[in-house]
């Protein structure tokens, strides 16, 4: 008993010492549903997810943690009838999305645990999304980024989860397999101007990666990103050489996001296209609408060519105080197959 006291005591202790910092605490509660899955005719409920994060930023430390439930309530078929999922919640601490900690000594210095730090450039608006071989920090490891002058940030990383040496004395030495999960990039930003970084995941293993990005940050209303990754993908796609371009614009209420991404292997630069537009326009403070528009397709010929597939999601969002909700249908067409859900979500958030 007097173990348990102590370790709740230590636990009491060190939660207060870290909220005695002064900084912001941010608090995000999600809940999303597709509604109904409709596929050839027919239906079913598409189960209910819930996001919940929690996350503090200060001068010299921040950190967050996310858990997510999926599917929860989803039908699924068994020999016997049917079965409707209830999931637990999944915070698996080897992924940037639901950990990460940053511990600054000094503001030239940061000590990041399981924390993704992406160049400007390798971001597309539209997917929402970084390139991954645009990381300059660590995946699910430990990373070092320094700041010597104003704009330049340069990291370090080590990824875990990988045998550092695999040694089997039945084997010639010259066979020994040696794995260390090594990254490491840069990049400069010149003000609200214009941004560089470059990156190389995974330096010491046959499929290493790596990209180089470029950002235009502030273009008459416009931001434009730009990158060329080896043996890298994003949102489905991805080959030997992956060029892509995000951009986005505004213009009082109006607002459009453009995504490109174009992959091939190294015979031919023409597989994989994916195109994403976001127009949205804010109806008054209250109201808004928008429409995701995808489009996907294999450009070879031969074997390897498809039918190209759309996704088109019309959504009206209304938001007041810390609450946001939203009410769409999604269509998804490939060839003679169409998708069809109708997601909602709630969403409070806050800051204090």
């Amino acid at each position: 008993m007097k173990k348990v006291a102590m370790i709740a005591a230590a636990l009491l202790f060190g939660a207060s010492a870290v909220f005695a910092v002064e900084g912001e605490v941010s608090f995000e509660n999600k809940l999303s549903s597709d509604i109904v899955n409709i596929s050839g005719g027919e239906g079913e409920f598409a189960g209910i997810t819930e996001k919940v994060k929690v996350e503090f930023t200060s001068e010299n430390l921040d950190f967050a943690v996310t858990g997510k439930a999926s599917n929860m309530f989803a039908q699924t078929e068994t020999a016997t009838g049917y079965a409707y999922n209830l999931p637990s919640y999944n915070i698996d601490l080897g992924k940037f999305a639901d950990w990460y900690v940053e511990y600054r000594p000094v503001q030239w210095l940061t000590l990041g645990w399981s924390d993704d730090v992406y160049a400007y450039g390798s971001y597309l608006p539209v997917f929402d999304g970084n390139v991954a071989s645009g990381n300059i920090a660590a995946e699910n490891g430990f990373a070092l980024i320094f700041r010597p002058i104003g704009g330049l940030r340069i990291g370090t990383a080590i990824d875990f989860g990988y045998t550092v040496v695999d040694y089997n004395d039945s084997v010639d030495p010259a066979e020994t397999t040696f794995r260390l999960d090594w990254s490491f990039g840069a990049d400069y930003t010149y003000g609200e101007l214009f941004s560089f970084g470059a990156a190389v995941r995974n330096v010491l293993a046959d499929d290493r990666s790596f990209g180089v990005y470029a950002s235009l940050l502030d273009l008459a209303g416009a931001k434009i990103n730009l990158g060329y990754s080896y043996n890298d993908g994003i949102n489905g796609i991805g080959g030997d050489h992956l060029i892509t371009l995000g951009a986005s614009y505004g213009v009082g209420a109006f607002s459009v996001d453009f995504d490109l991404a174009w992959a091939g292997d190294n015979d031919v630069l023409t597989d994989d296209l994916y195109l994403g537009l976001l127009p949205a326009f804010d109806i008054n403070d209250n109201w808004g609408v928008n429409c995701d528009f995808e489009f996907y397709t294999n450009l070879s010929s031969g074997d390897n060519a498809a039918d190209p597939s759309f996704v088109v999601h019309p959504e009206l969002t209304y938001g007041v105080n810390s609450h946001k909700f939203g009410l769409g249908a999604k269509f998804e067409i490939a060839g003679s197959n169409v998708d069809i859900a109708f997601p909602v979500y709630w969403k409070y958030k806050f800051k204090k």
